[in-house]
C-alpha cells in the first residue's frame, strides 16, 4: 500500500499484512512532535473486540486499560495514535494488538511522521 502526501510529494510504502499471527506489535515514538498513525482491520463476519496493550520503551506495561478496539464485521479503522490512546503522548514505546478471542485474523500497519511531514512506514512485528 502506498501513502502519498501531495503537498510535498512524500510517499511511504507499507506492506499489506499477510501473516496470520496471534498479534502484532508496532513501535512508536511520539516525542519531539513526531506523530504515529495506525491502521487495523479484522477479517470476520462478526464484530470483534481486539485486545490492546501499551508498553513504554523499557517494556513496562503502561496500560492494559487501553483495553479493546471494537471493529465491525470485516471492519477497519485508521487513527492518530495519540488521539485514540492519549497515554502515548510524549513517549516512546510499543502498542500491541492481539487476535480477538473468537480467533479472527487481524492486520495492522503503521506510519510515522515527524514535523517536516516526511513519512516512514512502521512494519508490525508478529507476536
Amino acid at each position: 500500500m502506498i501513502f502519498r502526501y501531495n503537498t510535498n510529494g512524500q510517499e511511504a510504502v507499507v506492506p499489506i499484512e499477510t501473516r496470520n499471527s496471534n498479534g502484532y506489535i508496532i513501535a512508536f515514538d511520539n516525542t519531539s512532535n513526531i506523530d504515529t498513525g495506525i491502521a487495523i482491520s479484522v477479517q470476520s463476519p462478526f464484530a470483534q473486540s481486539i485486545p490492546v496493550v501499551v508498553r513504554d520503551d523499557q517494556g513496562n506495561l503502561i496500560s492494559t486499560g487501553a483495553g479493546f478496539m471494537v471493529l465491525g464485521s470485516n471492519g477497519h479503522s485508521s487513527f492518530d495514535l495519540v488521539k485514540n490512546f492519549q497515554l502515548t503522548a510524549g513517549i516512546r514505546g510499543t502498542i500491541e494488538f492481539d487476535r480477538p478471542a473468537g480467533g479472527a485474523s487481524i492486520s495492522v500497519i503503521g506510519i510515522r511522521s515527524p514535523p517536516f511531514l516526511t513519512f516512514t512506514s512502521l512494519p508490525p512485528l508478529a507476536k
